[in-house]
């Protein structure tokens, strides 16, 4: 079977997956996954690419125990295969932090989203887009662990991001002012 081939697959999976009919998504991704297997090995790009996939449609599944193992299989490609500091291993290390904050694991979902922040710093520094998404997923972690103050700050933080790069009648910016507003209703 060719690359190309591999890819029709691969995106005929992730139709499926949008359109919500996951069986068929399940059947094709899984025919990527092992085509890639064979024709790249384990430790490949493009097998991390379909096992990560996999995960977010286990994910929507509520297979949290399959995604979790896909995704740690993913994270690890990625980290062999490419720098720490990719994007592709970003996107990892977030779809696992979000498949733990889905099951109630904040502390985890806590260190692995602390761990998007830092990367997307270095890589953008403090001002940009990536940055103040990941700045509102750790706030959320740290709203649902009961920070408020935590939350309160760092989603002031995004909201300020937002606002400077978007402008201010974004929805990302009003999204943060009403997170910003719960913090501190619950604070008292």
């Amino acid at each position: 079977m060719s690359e190309q081939t591999v890819l029709a697959i691969a995106r005929n999976a992730m139709l499926f997956y949008i359109h919500g009919d996951y069986r068929s998504a399940e059947k094709l991704f899984l025919e990527a996954l092992h085509t890639q297997q064979q024709m790249y090995g384990d430790s490949s790009a493009a097998v991390a690419q379909s096992l990560s996939s996999l995960a977010a449609l286990y994910m929507d599944m509520g297979r949290f125990s399959e995604a979790e193992s896909l995704l740690k299989r993913s994270l690890a490609i990625r980290q062999q295969v490419l720098s720490s500091s990719d994007k592709l291993v970003v996107v990892s290390v977030n779809l696992l932090a979000t498949l733990y904050r889905r099951q109630g694991d904040y502390g985890k979902a806590q260190a692995l989203y602390k761990r998007t922040l830092d990367i997307e710093e270095q890589r953008f520094g403090s001002s940009h887009l990536n940055v103040a998404s990941a700045l509102t997923n750790l706030a959320a972690v740290h709203y649902q662990l009961g920070e408020l103050k935590t939350a309160l700050l760092l989603h002031g933080r995004a909201h300020s991001l937002y606002q400077d790069i978007l402008g201010s009648k974004h929805p990302k910016v009003a999204e943060c002012e009403h997170y910003m507003l719960l913090c501190q209703q619950n604070m008292g």
